[in-house]
């Protein structure tokens, strides 16, 4: 997982993901990912992506098209993996 702060692949964010042998670019999860390495506190996080970097159409209409259909798959996991723990 790698970061960035905005939904575009900037050059930035680019590098960082090549660099870092990174297949998603999260904006919230990896400052909390690095403390619980840091701490050597267990986590677990569950992702969804809502946009591709490779996709044809823009972010923010591919980002507003996935929500909903991630929104339900994501809900489904989580019921999951809360009654398995």
């Amino acid at each position: 997982m790698s970061t960035g702060d905005s939904l575009d692949m900037t050059p930035q964010d680019e590098s960082s993901i090549t660099t870092n042998d990174a297949t998603v670019k999260d904006m919230e999860g990896s400052v909390v990912a690095y403390v619980a390495d840091l701490l050597k506190v267990p986590a677990i996080f569950v992702k969804v992506v809502t946009d591709f970097i490779d996709g044809d159409k823009q972010t923010v209409e591919e980002f507003r098209q996935n929500l909903t259909g991630v929104t339900s798959a994501l809900d489904l996991v989580v019921e999951q993996l809360i009654g398995n723990m």
